[in-house]
């Protein structure tokens, strides 16, 4: 549903620097229709780029005409391209052009929304998008601005894992003072997580100085079907090992879809582990990724027990066709967040303090950008259905790119596709095998993939996502993965071998 150049023509006619912006969305363009001749990922070394730019900022103005054809010549060429549809790394960025419009009005606005007085406008347009969102998702009552808690637009779950983490630390400190407050600081508390958990835990433990990262493994099939979810007897286990030495668990951080292999850690059950603590532990559920398919009625059991945590977080930019950043963040209760991140100095208080919200206060900076325009452009172009289409399509994809690998006859599948991701690796030939083919397949220029190693296996990521995917693209990265295989084989007599035991076997 991507809006035409024409669109985007009549909306920059009006505006100043409408022009140059105009040239931008012209690439864009030109990118979509196929014809770029950039590598996805790109060929340059450390330090090229650089090497190439003045040393020093121009002392006179320069046209656009020269700085684009710069872009074009230098900038383009050493970037690694995620907007392209053949960028199956990592968790692509599924942006859109009316998010693309709204964050070109939010940087000619220069809104800094930290309070409302700040910027009436943005604080109320946030809790407005926000509440879509909850409402959408299927999130308890809980959770929206009419209740004691909310939400809040972070710059990525980093930041929303951060701010949880924050509040969690201060309410489990809150009362304490002196001797007694240092210590448990210092010695006591502990945050649970699996072995499939994103690493912004471990950060966030380098960051406030928590003094111990429980890593609960996560054994396959034991609490997610055929996958690594995070079992609530091993959490429970846990749990009670610590308390026993003296120390004090106070979070639990499951996941809705881990990074390497969409694992779905089952909430209800964790929740109740955590509710038999004679302390508090705060549930922050990392929904990054994984958490927007909810905004489809038959994805929404995997939210079953939100109204039991304390935070969520999904990332709207993930799988929601919203440009980066915009990471949304929902506390039950706002004032633990409130308390443990709200500064007023003189130069900050106004009359509106207490009777609107201020959003500096859910967030560690104090600048804040107008991230809710893009949310509102975005849900209001596409609507609920066609947020949920573009989750369907995609998943719909990834089994289309199960199908075509299966056909190929040469490859596995680590765990099946539940949402927008394919984990799969050659039958044979192990670790090198896979990383050969890895390595040919990203040095083509034609397809970016990544891999991951879960339990001791090395496997191939296919990540599935933007708008200008379809199925003539899943076919075309299925056929570089085939032909790049064989290229790989043929070049060494061992793999030859496996190859024809492997068709032997099979047939």
């Amino acid at each position: 549903m991507r809006d035409s150049v024409s669109t985007a023509a009549a909306f920059c006619s009006g505006l100043a620097g409408g022009a140059a912006l105009l040239a931008a969305f012209q690439h864009v363009v030109r990118r979509e229709a196929g014809n770029s001749s950039y590598s996805i990922r790109s060929k340059v070394k450390p330090g090229e780029l650089r090497d190439q730019l003045p040393a020093v900022c121009p002392e006179d103005p320069q046209s656009y005409a020269d700085i684009f054809r710069d872009v074009e010549q230098l900038i383009f060429p050493a970037l690694t391209h995620w907007a392209a549809p053949n960028f199956h790394a990592y968790f692509k960025i599924c942006g859109s052009d009316p998010s693309v419009l709204a964050d070109y009005l939010c940087s000619s606005l220069d809104v800094i929304g930290f309070s409302w007085v700040s910027s009436p406008a943005a604080t109320e347009l946030e809790q407005v998008v926000c509440d879509w969102m909850a409402k959408l998702l299927g999130l308890p009552e809980c959770f929206l601005t009419s209740s004691p808690g909310g939400g809040v637009i972070q710059g990525s779950a980093s930041e929303s894992a951060l701010c949880a983490l924050i509040a969690a630390r201060h309410a489990a400190l809150e009362g304490l003072e002196g001797a007694e407050r240092e210590e448990k600081a210092a010695k006591l508390l502990v945050i649970y997580v699996s072995d499939q958990t994103h690493a912004i835990a471990e950060k966030g433990c380098m960051v406030l100085d928590i003094p111990h990262l429980r890593v609960v493994p996560a054994i396959r099939g034991k609490a997610d079907t055929d996958n690594y979810g995070l079992a609530p007897d091993d959490v429970a286990r846990a749990m009670a090992e610590d308390r026993a030495k003296g120390l004090v668990p106070f979070c639990l951080m499951p996941t809705l879809g881990t990074t390497s292999t969409t694992a779905i850690d089952p909430l209800r059950k964790l929740i109740t582990v955590a509710r038999e603590q004679p302390e508090h532990v705060w549930v922050h559920l990392d929904g990054a990724y994984g958490g927007a398919a909810a905004v489809c009625p038959e994805y929404q059991y995997w939210l079953d027990g939100a109204e039991g945590c304390d935070s969520i977080c999904i990332n709207t930019h993930k799988w929601l066709l919203v440009s980066f950043d915009a990471s949304l963040l929902w506390v039950k209760d706002r004032r633990p967040l409130i308390r443990a991140l709200a500064l007023d100095p003189e130069y900050l208080k106004n009359d509106f303090m207490q009777s609107a919200p201020n959003y500096k206060d859910w967030q560690v900076p104090l600048g804040r950008r107008f991230r809710a325009l893009k949310l509102w452009f975005t849900f209001r172009r596409f609507g609920a259905n066609g947020l949920r289409a573009h989750i369907r399509r995609s998943i719909a994809l990834a089994k289309q790119a199960e199908e075509l690998l299966e056909k190929d006859g040469r490859f596995k599948f680590f765990v099946r596709a539940r949402m927008g991701l394919v984990c799969f690796y050659v039958a044979f030939g192990g670790r090198e095998l896979n990383e050969a083919l890895l390595r040919c397949v990203n040095e083509s220029g034609k397809v970016f993939l990544i891999h991951s190693v879960v339990d001791g296996v090395h496997f191939l990521r296919l990540a599935i996502g933007g708008l200008e995917v379809d199925p003539w693209h899943i076919q075309n990265v299925v056929n570089v993965l085939s032909k790049s295989l064989t290229e790989v084989i043929d070049k060494n007599p061992k793999w030859q071998e496996l190859q024809r035991e492997c068709f032997a076997s099979a047939a």
